[in-house]
């Protein structure tokens, strides 16, 4: 296989068009190597951290194994998530937005949408398809896996289990940090890589955009590695892949992931609090009709960006 694409005649061969001409295989390659040496190092220098100031790495191992049993060291690991989504996702991001042509901000798509009603319409949908969401996860739960079904309800546990100790907290405090570290850093860190990045890749690799927007959001479940949510976490990427393409603007996703993920946080504090008596764990508070009408608006909202999709090429500021 030949390493790089064919260049555009009479081209400068600078570092980063060379980078630009590799073939979208090598590409994915050397972008699946940032990912994992950013993993690494970020996990590696937060846990010497938090070994640093609880007196050894048996503790760190113990809470992960069990957060419950030492509460005290949740919010350490809060900030090993935070600082790992950074290292993992957002630094190989820039990086390969850099390198790709030298300028991360074009790349990424960092400008304000063209048509700023795009703000508002991502805000409308993303809360329209929570109830579709919901019953998608239901439908999810209900599938058999085979061998290996209860190796999945374990680890979903597991992970149910970790999420439910992150969310938990009766101080504002707390809330204002889980929102950074479940909201607002989820929101930025994945999405500049799975759609910012790992879209782009894959839409030049395969030359269609829907293609592109399908793979990448089923890498974005499966990297959740969460068998039992794989397909309601799959359809939210795949809704936030259109919203990139359509509004041009890597901020509408952003914003999208951080409605989704932040309402709830907002919603198990609110009922940790008192505020509110809705248990965010069940899928029976919508019903059927008002479901379906809430998916018919979110898809004429969604028609809607389509409609007023960006026109390439954009200006970036």
């Amino acid at each position: 296989m030949n390493f790089y694409q064919p260049s555009t005649p009479g081209s400068t061969e600078t570092t980063p068009n060379r980078f630009k001409q590799l073939h979208p295989f090598f590409k994915l390659l050397l972008l699946i190597a940032a990912v994992l040496v950013g993993m690494l190092i970020s996990q590696g220098i937060s846990l010497l951290l938090i070994a640093a100031w609880y007196g050894g790495l048996n503790v760190v191992i113990e809470a992960v194994a069990d957060p419950l049993k030492n509460p005290k060291i949740i919010n350490p690991l809060k900030w090993l998530q935070l600082i790992s989504s950074i290292g993992s996702f957002l630094i190989p991001a820039l990086c390969y937005g850099y390198l790709y042509n030298g300028d991360w901000t074009s790349f990424l798509k960092l400008n304000a949408p063209q048509y700023k009603g795009n703000y508002l319409l991502t805000t409308l949908a993303i809360l329209l398809l929570l109830p579709v969401f919901s019953y998608v996860v239901e439908w999810n739960e209900g599938l058999h896996f085979g061998p290996f079904d209860s190796y999945f309800r374990e680890m979903e546990k597991s992970a149910e289990v970790l999420t439910k100790a992150f969310l938990h907290t009766t101080s504002w405090l707390g809330f204002g940090f889980n929102m950074v570290v479940i909201a607002l850093s989820a929101a930025v860190c994945e999405e500049f890589l799975f759609r910012g990045t790992l879209q782009n890749l894959l839409k030049e690799w395969f030359k269609n955009e829907h293609i592109a927007i399908w793979v990448a959001a089923a890498l974005f479940s499966l990297f959740h590695a969460q068998m039992l949510g794989f397909f309601p976490r799959m359809l939210i990427g795949a809704v936030l892949g259109y919203v990139y393409v359509w509004s041009g603007s890597i901020w509408t996703n952003v914003l999208a992931h951080f409605i989704n993920n932040g309402l709830q946080v907002v919603l198990y504090f609110f009922m940790v609090k008192g505020y509110s008596s809705i248990d965010t764990d069940k899928t029976d508070s919508f019903g059927i009709i008002p479901t379906a009408v809430a998916t018919l608006i979110a898809l004429v909202v969604m028609w809607w960006m389509y409609k007023n999709r960006a026109q390439e090429p954009l200006a970036c500021y």
